[in-house]
């Protein structure tokens, strides 16, 4: 599949988990929200568990 064009996905969420998504941005530095999304639905997709988990923040 071609990627030279970027689309836009406008979902709702859920006050909880936007805190979670923010959460994981800051821990990684990441500079947007939409790249911290970016990067959790590439780990997610990846098929590889451990890599989806091990940049998951605690909930505490």
């Amino acid at each position: 599949m071609s990627e030279h064009k970027t689309h836009r996905l406008i979902t709702p969420i859920e006050p909880s988990l936007l805190v979670r998504i923010d959460d994981f941005r800051f821990e990684g530095r990441i500079s947007t929200r939409s790249e911290a999304v970016r990067i959790l639905l590439e780990q997610a997709l990846s098929g590889d568990p451990a890599s989806a988990s091990s940049r998951r923040p605690a909930n505490d």
